[in-house]
């Protein structure tokens, strides 16, 4: 409830043309779909890490958070293409990472376009940068960008043909691995629907 507020509140923030306030709502929101790390704690490779000044957090209510993070990137650019391209990074690996643990093929290609729009964001910002700088470096990297999502775009047509299952594997291991996914998934919505404050949940997920 309180992530929404927040969202609802940096959306007129930013309707009003404030932005600095409309930044800082969605950043109290990425907060509200963080759990704050304690110094000194390793997180799990997998964990996805923010930084709010001297504290880190971990993005636990992922569907929202790539939302948000997209939002920011959009209010940012005009201002800091830097920051801007951070957080679009950062709202990519959250749609890789929830990619990954979706088991319906219809959930998972429902995360394609948003994936591409972050590309989208990418190329335009990269795009509009050079314009003004001719940097031949930012060149290079929107000529990169560009080639990722072409190998994106391969890749999603790659993912969603049928699959025949490996010779020789056993019956029983194809079995577990689709258990194992739904339970991944089961937890993921499980932690959706929470405060964000669920850590027995969140240390499943990453185990």
């Amino acid at each position: 409830r309180l992530l929404l507020d927040h969202i609802h509140i940096a959306e007129i923030h930013a309707v009003g043309g404030d932005t600095v306030s409309a930044i800082e709502s969605y950043r109290e929101a990425l907060r509200c779909a963080s759990r704050s790390l304690p110094k000194g704690q390793s997180p799990s490779p997998t964990a996805l890490i923010w930084q709010d000044q001297n504290e880190s957090y971990q993005l636990v209510q992922l569907e929202s958070a790539w939302r948000i993070l997209i939002a920011m990137a959009r209010l940012k650019r005009a201002g800091s293409r830097d920051i801007a391209l951070e957080y679009l990074t950062l709202a990519s690996s959250v749609i890789e990472h929830l990619r990954t643990r979706v088991v319906q093929e219809e959930r998972r290609v429902g995360y394609q376009a948003p994936s591409m729009d972050v590309y989208d964001e990418f190329i335009d910002l990269l795009a509009e940068e050079y314009d003004q700088t001719h940097d031949p470096l930012c060149l290079e990297e929107l000529f990169s960008t560009i080639e990722r999502a072409k190998a994106r775009v391969l890749y999603e047509m790659l993912a969603d043909e049928p699959m025949a299952k490996p010779l020789h594997t056993p019956d029983e291991l194809i079995e577990e691995e689709m258990t194992l996914l739904d339970e991944i998934e089961k937890l993921q919505k499980a932690l959706e629907g929470s405060a964000g404050s669920s850590l027995d949940l969140i240390d499943q997920l990453d185990s």
